[in-house]
């Protein structure tokens, strides 16, 4: 055993300030697994776009899709987004129709950006429909607190308390950088048992270059 542990830190390079710079945490343009997207040109709902992962929800390629209408999966969810309006007020739109693929249930998303819609299917593996409802209204509840918050403080610190509240962590900080990538806790939510942060200052070495925007 020891002799296997020391080939592993001789073999293991070396960790300084500057490693996590170098990981490929901010993979932009990635689908996350158990997701899939579709993107439609609004004024024919053809698709126009399909993430690569697609065919895992489908069990089919993907890209035959592109060209027909979504109604060719399901026509609740094509007659749903026909009769959304698109709107700069609403960021996104969750569907009553639900789509289902190999025995598992997908919410449908949608929200309009440059001239196009997007449609995200996400898994649904919440044990049951009332708890998802009941996330939906807690997230609801939130919102309007936060447009009803008259200084930015309380907005911030009702928005870590509603992630506190739906996600069960034990804390949650709202960081605000500084022009030299330092950083500070500008609004946190946390269980009593843990040391509060709220006001700590954090080095630009805090946060990895690629995630800071």
């Amino acid at each position: 055993m020891n002799l296997s542990l020391s080939r592993f830190f001789e073999s293991t390079p070396a960790t300084n300030l500057d490693t996590c710079d170098r990981e490929p945490v901010h993979m932009i343009g990635m689908i996350q697994k158990g997701t899939g997207l579709l993107v439609l040109d609004p004024s024919d709902g053809r698709i126009v776009g399909v993430s690569e992962n697609l065919h895992e929800i489908l069990g089919k390629p993907a890209d035959a899709l592109l060209g027909a209408g979504i109604g060719v999966l399901s026509e609740d969810i094509a007659e749903q987004l026909a009769e959304l309006a698109d709107s700069p007020h609403i960021s996104h739109e969750i569907l009553d129709a639900q789509f289902e693929a190999d025995g598992a249930i997908y919410d449908v998303v949608t929200h309009a950006h440059a001239g196009r819609r997007f449609v995200e299917f996400i898994r649904n593996e919440a044990p049951s429909a009332s708890l998802v409802r009941k996330r939906m209204r807690r997230c609801g509840s939130a919102c309007s607190q936060i447009m009803g918050a008259l200084t930015l403080r309380r907005r911030l610190q009702v928005a870590a308390n509603a992630v506190l509240d739906l996600t069960g962590m034990s804390r949650v900080k709202i960081y605000r950088f500084l022009p030299d990538w330092s950083g500070a806790t500008i609004a946190e939510s946390r269980d009593d048992r843990m040391v509060p942060m709220l006001g700590m200052h954090f080095p630009d070495t805090d946060i990895p270059k690629q995630v800071r925007n």
